[in-house]
């Protein structure tokens, strides 16, 4: 049996040979993750947690998703729907749009001001932009009027109606800083007389409003 001597000899030619044994290098930090395994050292526990924090994570839907409490920053997906998410301050917030649309013909002839159509889009706790459209197909009596396309009650854009025409509108507005945390409604709406022609043959509207915010 080789002495330690003899195996101390032995282990000092071998090195000669291939370079000293590697040394543990402490953990790095890059960006916000910490404990990062550098070159030659042991994966500390603490690295599987950092890393989990920041890949994205999978949910069989949005109640799982809600019970991880994870930091900002965090992502997520869905798998019931396909929607990813971030954490944000108040919460998980979607990537992905929320849409909305509303169709339809109807309507008698009616003066004043009239609501088309409203649709409603769910509260989402991120800061978000949107897009708004609406077409409509009216007959207009003598006083003309306004086709308006409004987001929370505020108008975001305004097609002037002329008199005794049946006539197609169609309104966009591109919306930014859009208020996070709240459900928004998106409406459209004639104001002024938007009645049937003179001879009062004319008494359907057909429209679609659609919004992605």
């Amino acid at each position: 049996m080789a002495t330690i001597e003899q195996l101390a000899a032995r282990l000092e030619a071998l090195e000669a040979r291939i370079g000293p044994a590697p040394q543990a290098v402490p953990p790095v930090t890059i960006g916000e993750l910490t404990d990062v395994p550098a070159p030659g050292s042991p994966i500390a526990s603490q690295w599987a947690q950092e890393v989990s924090h920041r890949v994205i994570q999978r949910f069989a839907n949005k109640a799982a998703l809600d019970a991880w409490a994870a930091g900002n920053g965090a992502m997520a997906i869905t798998l019931d729907n396909g929607v990813l998410y971030k954490r944000v301050t108040g919460g998980w917030s979607r990537f992905t749009s929320i849409s909305g649309a509303a169709v339809g013909i109807g309507g008698s002839p009616v003066a004043g001001m009239v609501t088309i159509a409203t649709i409603t889009i769910p509260s989402d706790p991120g800061s978000r932009a949107g897009v708004l459209s609406a077409h409509c197909m009216l007959g207009v009596g003598a006083g003309g009027g306004d086709f308006q396309l409004l987001l929370d009650g505020s108008i975001q854009v305004t097609w002037r109606l002329l008199a005794n025409q049946q006539q197609v509108a169609a309104l966009t507005a591109h919306v930014n800083n859009i208020t996070p945390g709240v459900a928004h409604t998106v409406t459209t709406r004639c104001t002024q007389p938007v009645t049937t022609y003179a001879d009062g043959t004319f008494n359907q509207v057909g429209y679609s409003v659609t919004a992605s915010i």
